[in-house]
């Protein structure tokens, strides 16, 4: 059950299974450039998401510190208001110690 195949069909087979394998050979090298670029882009990616990880926990960081400023500086403002209270009071009482000294002046000289 041979067939009969002559030269010039071998050679046209030939030529057409040449084409083939180049062919199969550029889409396997393609494949694997593909698929380095692929992994590649993964490597990227699995970096960029620590890194925003990283800055996401930081930046949660400097947000607790921000609050942690605010609260420092409304107890500062209330601190500052008490001082200027206290003024205040020392100047009160430093009026109430000469009138104190006024009234007990007369008592030591008759004493």
């Amino acid at each position: 059950m041979w067939m009969h195949v002559s030269s010039g069909e071998l050679f046209c087979f030939y030529l057409i299974m040449s084409q083939t394998t180049l062919i199969n050979t550029s889409l396997q090298n393609n494949k694997d450039s593909f698929l380095g670029c692929q992994s590649l882009q993964s490597y990227q990616l699995l970096s960029d998401a620590r890194s925003a990880r990283a800055y996401r926990d930081e930046l949660d960081a400097l947000r607790e510190k921000a609050i942690r400023v605010d609260k420092l500086e409304s107890e500062l403002s209330r601190y500052k208001e008490r001082l200027h209270d206290i003024e205040f009071y020392k100047a009160r009482v430093e009026v109430h110690s000469t009138r104190t000294e006024c009234y007990f002046k007369p008592r030591l000289l008759f004493a």
